[in-house]
């Protein structure tokens, strides 16, 4: 399993749905990973509009179909926001 996580940088266009709730032009990185008991947690954090507006959160993913981390991140952000 890779244990270092190459952070990096996600800028987003238009409207993004993030936990009930919706972020324009984000740009999105991650703040930490925590791998505990077959789940992995994902902190995210969000800068919205240019640095207008700060958002943070979490996202769990259930049984991860790869034990890289890089790999893992890049999936669940494909998933996710189609990048």
């Amino acid at each position: 399993m890779a244990f270092k996580f190459f952070s990096k940088t996600w800028p987003l266009k238009g409207e993004q749905q993030v936990n009930n709730g919706t972020l324009l032009n984000p740009e999105i990185s991650i703040e930490h990973v925590v791998v505990k008991d077959g789940s992995v947690f994902i902190k995210f954090n969000a800068t919205e509009n240019g640095g207008v507006f700060k958002h943070s959160f979490n996202m769990q993913v259930e049984e991860p179909t790869s034990s890289d981390l890089n790999k893992l991140i890049e999936s669940v952000m494909k998933d996710t926001f189609d990048v």
